[in-house]
């Protein structure tokens, strides 16, 4: 802080934020634009940015701040009215400046790559459109309730409900938390389940589809993979947990709209059984068991996610145990799901439906953990689109009448191109299109083979169809 610089601003100077021990703080502090604190008061300055402060000061033309993390996370507060970019944001500019704790995942490869190019403008602008972006992140509690218990914003949510509405599309909505998101008002599941409970029910009540609401939302996804230490709050999955979980958000979605569908969160394939993971079909299992045998007031749904691999469609699963190639596993293969519904039929629920709430094939030719079964497997962005109008093709003669809605993944996210390099992200690898500006639409084969396809069954052609 300098007095040439303070006085050279004079009028211009709206708000000035400081959170180190200076000796002329005292020469400040009847000044109302001054908001300043030692470092054993706050340890860092986005903690001392609230939606409070932002308001009192009002509009401002310019945002000046320090390009370390602290700074560049208390800019991208500012900016977004005093809400932290993503819940724990405050926490993690405070353990990178103090060098207390451990900062989460998010935090840690921005200070990682803040200090190692410290001179890069561009990697600045970067992490600031990275951070104002994180506001609109699919994970909806967050996004709505990131601010804290019953402070909701739904601003973003009212204009994609409202958006959907008008095209006359039905919303199915995933209720979860981003994975990555330490120090989350709510805590971590399952102690989170009341209120997440809470949450549930706020968001059926404006969206339950009444004359008068603000929109209308269909269905409900509860949670993700649970069957995954990372999705349940870093602790062993336990199927009973999730089940209590479920019911709670069941009964209050219900209770806001008795006509919306819950749906029970789709479970990771996997083969694992410790600490960080449980085989799918051992946790549909445990969940059965743990709901006395029936699912009434749990979910109208189950929800199953089905990745085919490196295995055609129509692939017995008994085949991917006997064959190296498709991975010595039942859940390698897309009609793992018969197995999931074999644990239904057993415990007497044939009447509901599995839905399929993403599944899928990658042609990933980068990233090790996927290329065995992309671009190794000799799956490339030709194949996936036959196998999955092969997919859907199954399902139709085989599935039915058990089998609900199919969602394919993925529709591309333009985040991936922040970095430049859209080929280091997962999920780019499975996506239907590549990730494009709204007004410059780039189709990837899968996109026009289903278009082709799903459009054919009603009579109607894909306008994309090349021929």
């Amino acid at each position: 802080m300098t007095i040439p610089f303070i006085n050279g601003l004079g009028f211009r100077l709206a708000a000035w934020v400081d959170h180190h021990d200076h000796e002329r703080h005292v020469d400040f502090a009847r000044d109302g634009r001054f908001l300043l604190a030692t470092k054993a008061q706050h340890g860092g300055c986005p903690e001392m940015i609230t939606p409070d402060f932002v308001a009192q000061v009002g509009p401002v033309d310019t945002v000046a701040t320090h390009v370390d993390l602290d700074g560049l996370y208390a800019g991208a507060k500012w900016v977004l009215g005093g809400i932290e970019p993503y819940p724990g944001a405050d926490a993690d500019a405070r353990a990178v400046d103090t060098r207390q704790g451990d900062p989460g995942p998010i935090a840690t490869r921005i200070d990682r790559a803040l200090r190692a190019r410290f001179r890069d403008e561009t990697l600045k602008h970067q992490v600031i459109q990275y951070l104002l972006a994180r506001t609109e992140a699919p994970h909806l509690w967050e996004a709505i309730e990131g601010a804290g218990r019953g402070r909701f914003d739904w601003s973003i949510a009212d204009q994609v409900v409202s958006h959907a509405n008008a095209r006359g599309l039905k919303i199915l909505a995933r209720l979860s938390l981003d994975p990555e998101v330490r120090n989350f008002w709510a805590g971590e599941p399952p102690q989170n389940g009341d209120a997440f409970a809470e949450f549930a029910a706020a968001l059926a009540t404006r969206y339950n589809c009444q004359p008068g609401a603000v929109g209308c939302i269909q269905a409900y996804q509860i949670w993700n993979e649970p069957n995954l230490a990372r999705e349940w709050g870093g602790k062993r999955p336990n199927p009973a947990e999730y089940v209590q979980f479920l019911g709670k958000a069941y009964r209050a979605i219900k209770a806001a709209n008795p006509n919306a569908i819950v749906i029970s969160a789709g479970m990771a394939p996997t083969g694992d059984n410790n600490e960080i993971a449980m085989p799918d079909d051992l946790f549909y299992e445990q969940m059965y068991q743990a709901m006395g045998g029936n699912s009434n007031g749990y979910f109208d749904a189950l929800g199953v996610h089905g990745a085919g691999y490196a295995a055609p469609p129509e692939l017995d699963p008994e085949e991917a145990v006997r064959n190296p190639k498709y991975g010595g596993y039942r859940f390698f293969a897309f009609r793992h799901v018969e197995d999931i519904r074999r644990i239904m039929e057993r415990y007497g629920d044939s009447n509901k439906k599995i839905v399929l709430l993403e599944f899928g094939w990658t042609f990933d030719s980068v990233n090790p953990a996927y290329k065995w079964h992309g671009a190794d497997a000799g799956i490339d962005m030709f194949v996936q689109a036959d196998y999955l109008k092969r997919a859907y093709q199954y399902a139709a003669a085989n599935w039915r009448p058990w089998i609900g809605l199919m969602s394919a993944l993925t529709m591309p996210n333009l985040d991936w191109l922040n970095d430049g390099n859209p080929q280091d992200e997962e999920q780019y690898w499975w996506a239907l299109m590549e990730p494009s500006p709204i007004d410059a639409l780039n189709w990837r084969p899968a996109y026009i083979e289903l278009c082709i396809y799903l459009n054919g069954l009603k009579g109607q052609r894909c306008k994309y169809d090349p021929n």
